[in-house]
């Protein structure tokens, strides 16, 4: 009787050391280095795909929470959907590596979520988790413990590439290490690192002022004043609610702080505004009626530095 897809497993090596031979023996495990390549080239998929999904979100007007809620949940549906149905992400896929059940076997799509969440233990472990791949028998991780798992060699990756994505690993496990040893001392001479609250709250200054932007094109189109009267006005049309400013230095609020044209000039960059004017309540800044790039303007009205050291209401 044939196996089953499930139970089939997806390489195999035999006396030759070649892939999917009929007489062979269990594939070879993939080593931690080549593992790490992969795993790099997929950080950069998933970068590049939260960026681009959220910036289209953004420019719809979706709220701050649910770009948020996407770069949380990117990482983990591209691990357990790709590896559910292939057994390989994009990076395994030109490292010549896949995923298989400690049997051969294919995951599934219920074991590949769950090994994707097994990505949290291997973090959480100061990543030691991963790094289990460089000694551990057959080159097992924390997360293939977890979830029952090994990788393989699936022999269908010429030996350049195969090459090129263990270079890939080293150099991207040097790269991390060197930005896990400067931590320390990532908010000395604005070499700092931005917390997740801080990025956050950039990109939720992203969408109000897209908001804005669309808000004055269609209300110009129509022959009406471009500019609302206070931000509240952009809900909901332009934004389903006011996203949240929480970014350690003022309590977490979407409150708006107004502030008349004269707070703002122009400068050889653009509007620059009077920082010795400002309240530093921590909350929206909202003006208009100025002229030239200063007719309306959102920021965050807070005199302090963020861990790049730039004041926030110079962003």
């Amino acid at each position: 009787m044939a196996e089953s897809e499930e139970s089939a497993p997806l390489g195999a090596v035999g006396a030759s050391g070649t892939a999917g031979e009929e007489n062979g023996l269990p594939a070879a495990p993939a080593g931690f280095w080549i593992r790490a390549g992969s795993l790099t080239i997929d950080g950069l998929v998933i970068l590049t795909g939260i960026v681009l999904v959220n910036s289209f979100l953004a420019l719809l007007g979706a709220p701050g929470a649910l770009l948020q809620a996407i770069g949380l949940v990117f990482p983990f549906a591209y691990h357990a959907v790709l590896i559910g149905r292939f057994g390989k992400t994009a990076g395994k896929s030109l490292a010549g590596i896949a995923v298989v059940r400690q049997d051969g076997g294919r995951l599934g799509y219920p074991r590949a979520v769950g090994r994707a969440l097994a990505y949290l233990a291997s973090a959480a472990t100061a990543l030691i988790g991963y790094a289990a791949a460089a000694f551990t028998p057959q080159n097992r991780a924390l997360h293939d413990y977890l979830a029952g798992t090994r990788v393989i060699h699936s022999g269908d990756a010429p030996a350049w590439r195969k090459n090129s994505c263990t270079a890939l690993g080293v150099i991207g496990v040097i790269g991390l290490a060197a930005v896990m040893a400067s931590a320390p001392y990532a908010n000395r001479g604005g070499m700092g690192f931005a917390t997740f609250e801080e990025e956050t709250s950039r990109l939720n200054l992203r969408t109000i002022r897209i908001a804005l932007l669309r808000r004055a094109l269609d209300a110009g189109a129509a022959g009406r004043e471009p500019y609302p009267q206070t931000l509240a006005q952009l809900a909901p049309e332009y934004l389903l609610e006011l996203p949240p400013l929480d970014f350690g230095r003022h309590p977490a609020n979407a409150e708006v702080e107004p502030y008349p044209a004269d707070l703002c000039r122009m400068g050889p960059a653009g509007p620059e505004l009077d920082g010795s004017k400002l309240k530093d309540t921590g909350r929206w800044g909202y003006l208009r009626g100025g002229a030239d790039a200063c007719k309306a303007l959102v920021f965050i009205d807070c005199t302090h530095a963020d861990s790049n050291v730039q004041e926030w209401f110079k962003y």
